[in-house]
């Protein structure tokens, strides 16, 4: 059975898809899909310890394939955020003209499931996927037209939530097709 017009298909969708699907959303008041004003600067010393004004590098980024750039941010402080992404680790890619594709947002405690899976499906509704209770590792994923957000807890290392515009989503499943195109192709015998 010849998969490639299937495939095929599957990939012309997703870049359809992808097309439609360049709309920014605010998320914990950071503009997930949307271009942030460049170039973010590096924070200093004196404002690690500190509430910033505006977007910094905690570090320098690092350079990924296609120009993104990624690496931990420092978000100004807001009262508009739930508690447990208030003080919490952020870290980025974003794209070289701008646009934020994705960022998590992490807190070292572990605990915290409940309320993060709560506050997003506060938002986003009930996941599609969530982990059963009690587990060492709790995880839930939405997958929204705006957004796809996964959630992972570990009690050893705490809790990060991964939030991914609908464009990079897209384009993943658009490079994932493809992939699976080109491998469908191939002889299954020697």
């Amino acid at each position: 059975m010849n998969l490639v017009p299937l495939l095929t298909a599957l990939a012309l969708s997703a870049a359809c898809a992808a097309a439609g699907a360049a709309e920014t959303v605010t998320v914990l008041g950071i503009p997930l899909g949307g271009k942030l004003k460049m170039p973010i600067r590096q924070c200093s010393l004196a404002e690690l310890g500190t509430d910033v004004r505006s977007l910094c590098w905690v570090d320098r980024p690092n350079r990924l394939l296609g120009g993104y750039l990624w690496g931990s941010l420092k978000v100004p402080g807001s009262d508009q955020r739930p508690r447990w992404a208030a003080g919490g680790a952020y870290r980025a890619t974003i794209k070289k003209d701008g646009t934020l594709s994705s960022f998590d947002a992490s807190t070292s405690q572990s605990d915290d499931f409940a309320e993060i899976s709560k506050s997003i499906s506060g938002r986003f509704g009930r996941p599609q996927r969530e982990s059963k209770p009690g587990a060492r590792i709790r995880s839930a994923e939405w997958a929204r037209p705006e957004a796809q957000i996964q959630l992972l807890c570990s009690w050893d290392i705490g809790c990060t939530a991964k939030f991914t515009s609908a464009a990079t989503r897209a384009a993943n499943e658009l490079e994932l097709a493809a992939r699976a195109a080109k491998e469908a192709t191939r002889p299954l015998a020697p």
